[in-house]
């Protein structure tokens, strides 16, 4: 009986299905020997090249040929099992590139005050897109690098592979310096498969005629073409239609609609979220909200609605996290940093204001005695980070003998964790002439705030088993790259910022913080939840408002789990009977709750795992894990784990709908694989 021909597709399907499967048996073979690796593979493809010509593949007959060339196809799959995974050594771009300008800075008010909480002008990271939309992006696995467009060039070719896709974010109708080399370096990002998202304004002005031209390009290259603008009466703008899961996601769409530049389908894979027209006018049907195979646009007026008076709260008319998923469509292993083990993680920490401010909640007790004896000891079973002012210590400064007792008191409890809250406490970390609470007018030194605050804290302070763990920032909490610098090289790391709230003054997504942000080359990780000062309006009313906390605390878990537990205040709550109180009843929620509890600076060692992950797809669905530090949970948005095809997955638990899965510490690089 003879075997049946076979083809030479069906031999080049078996080569293909061949490798896929050995890809995992030779992937150890492939890590040692690269360099015989590629002379086998090279080798190879002249071998198949022979094949071709002895057999004839390409002519019109191959005859009895056929059966020869598909058992060489077969065997050369085998051959070429190790090789199979090439693609691995490039790992999954995780950063996405958010291009703004900072001359179009507002500041982002969360404090209950009647006043505007200014940030500095040279604060080039506080920009709409870290403001708002980092914190979507950072819950879909991805980091946020910041580009100034009016101070730094375009990144060239290479750079650019990090990124998984670019968002521009212009709030008014600018044009971007160097507008002719910026159109063709959007074109260049979409023609490499690069997503591009135009938010609000694209940055080219179109009332000087030449740069209309560059206007049309730059639509064009998201799969729009760019028409004239309806720019009168309003009132007679109408919805042709809406798909309100995207676009009413905080907000309503009401009349009046603003006016509008007319924007067109250049093709059939453009998806659109919101069109509009002009009265009666079918021709003035115009795209609002989009997304295409080369990235987005959102119109001005129909992402964000923002409140004309004080506190100026913003909430969000588009749904970004449908936004994001519609374009970047993440279907890989999410690095997690609010979970272990299936539960959500919490951490608490204390700021060092207010140490030594007298208490009316005990007679004859400073602040940092009843947070002792009150909380400390009180709830043993809470691991806590206490830092202070080292100015309110030191007896050279603000302190005495007294305040150095209590202070020793409480870093020697078992469930206390050391850090430092600087020397003098600056107020503004950016600005040339900083000030502070006890350093006089343009005497701030980053030695002394930094380095010297540690030694002094461990030198008088800390019994011999212990060391300040983190530097926890002061004031605006905004430090320059130079600060995070000097704190590494210490050997230490560093926690504040952020001011996360999601409550029913705050209700909107806007004021959820992220995890970070971008300083220079330097990650500041940022705190998961506001402080009582700003549930205080900066204390001065509402003493009882910490409470409030508890609302953030479950918004942030559902639907959507977006932050851990984090019950952060200062010393100085403990000086009002209404704000002690408070403090007590967000303690007691939590020990209602199943949580998972860390100290400060493990959770922040898992934002350094978050950061420095690096995920390989080895094969379709197949995921290996490097360099993820500590972090240990990994989430699927998308999928199923396959148990059979992964490694080193210890658990998997659900948890709004998706699944948390548990890595086990000893294994290396643990893979993941999804079902298909």
């Amino acid at each position: 009986m003879r075997a049946r021909g076979v083809s030479f597709e069906q031999g080049a399907f078996s080569l293909v299905r061949l490798t896929a499967l050995g890809s995992k048996t030779w992937y150890a073979f492939k890590e040692k020997h690269r360099t015989l690796e590629i002379f086998l593979f090279l080798l190879l493809q002249l071998l198949f090249m022979k094949i071709k010509i002895v057999c004839g593949i390409g002519q019109k007959k191959v005859g009895t040929k056929k059966g020869t060339v598909g058992g060489v196809l077969i065997l050369v799959s085998f051959l070429l099992m190790p090789f199979s995974d090439l693609s691995a050594d490039s790992s999954i771009p995780r950063y996405v590139l958010g291009i703004y300008d900072s001359q179009q800075q507002k500041p982002r008010l969360l404090s209950d005050n009647e006043g505007v909480e200014e940030f500095d002008s040279h604060d080039g990271e506080v920009n709409p897109i870290q403001q708002n939309l980092a914190v979507v992006l950072n819950h879909m696995g991805y980091l946020v690098e910041q580009l100034d467009i009016r101070n730094h060039p375009l990144p060239d070719a290479e750079t650019m592979k990090r990124y998984a896709m670019v968002i521009s974010w212009f709030r008014f109708d600018i044009t971007v310096p160097n507008p002719e080399k910026y159109v063709p370096w959007v074109e260049l990002q979409v023609k490499e498969g690069r997503k591009f998202l135009v938010l609000e304004y694209p940055g080219i002005e179109d009332n000087l005629r030449n740069l209309l031209s560059l206007k049309k390009r730059l639509y064009r290259a998201i799969g729009l073409e760019f028409g004239n603008s309806f720019r009168s009466k309003t009132n007679r703008i109408q919805l042709v239609n809406k798909i309100s899961e995207m676009v009413e996601f905080e907000h309503l769409l009401r009349p009046p609609f603003p006016w509008y530049d007319l924007f067109r389908p250049l093709n059939v894979n453009i998806k659109s979220y919101l069109t509009v027209k002009y009265w009666l006018d079918k021709k003035s049907e115009s795209i609002m909200v989009m997304t295409s195979p080369q990235g987005g646009m959102v119109a001005p007026g129909y992402l964000l609605f923002s409140e004309a008076a004080p506190p100026f709260r913003k909430k969000w008319k588009i749904n970004p996290f449908l936004l994001m998923k519609s374009l970047l469509k993440s279907k890989f292993p999410i690095p997690d940093v609010t979970t272990i083990k299936g539960k959500r993680i919490f951490y608490s920490h204390i700021d060092g204001d207010g140490f030594r401010s007298i208490s009316s909640v005990q007679y004859k007790k400073i602040a940092a005695e009843v947070i002792l004896e009150k909380i400390i000891q009180k709830f043993p079973g809470i691991p806590i980070g206490v830092s202070v002012v080292v100015g309110d210590i030191d007896p050279d400064w603000w302190g005495n003998p007294k305040f150095i007792e209590i202070a020793r008191e409480i870093f020697s409890q078992p469930n206390v964790e050391a850090a430092t809250h600087t020397y003098t406490h600056p107020y503004q970390w950016q600005r040339w002439n900083r000030s502070s609470a006890y350093a006089p007018l343009g005497a701030f030194r980053y030695e002394r705030e930094i380095d010297e605050s540690i030694e002094w804290i461990e030198e008088h302070l800390l019994p011999s088993d212990k060391q300040v763990k983190l530097v926890y920032w002061s004031g605006d909490t905004t430090p320059p790259e130079e600060a995070l610098v000097r704190v590494e090289n210490f050997g230490k790391d560093h926690l504040n910022g952020g001011d996360s709230r999601k409550d029913n003054d705050y209700p909107s997504y806007t004021t959820v913080a992220p995890l970070m942000r971008p300083a220079g080359k330097r990650w500041q990780i940022f705190t998961s939840a506001s402080n009582e000062n700003l549930y205080t309006a900066l204390w001065t009313a509402k003493f009882h408002g910490f409470r409030n906390v508890i609302q953030t605390f479950e918004n942030t878990n559902s639907p959507i789990r977006l932050a851990p537990v984090n019950v952060y205040y200062h010393f100085y709550i403990a000086e009002k009977v209404a704000s002690m109180q408070s403090l007590e009843q967000v303690l007691d929620w939590v020990q209602q709750q199943d949580l998972y509890m860390i100290y400060p600076s493990e959770y922040v060692q898992l934002v350094r795992g978050f950061i420095s992950t690096e995920l390989y797809e080895l094969e379709p669905a197949l995921f290996e894990i490097r360099n993820r530090g500590t972090l240990q949970t990994f989430r699927l948005d998308l999928g199923k784990v396959d148990l059979e095809r992964s490694q080193g997955v210890r658990a998997i638990h659900q948890v709004n709908g998706n699944e948390y899965i548990d890595l086990d510490p000893e294994v290396e690089k643990p893979r993941i694989a999804i079902m298909r």
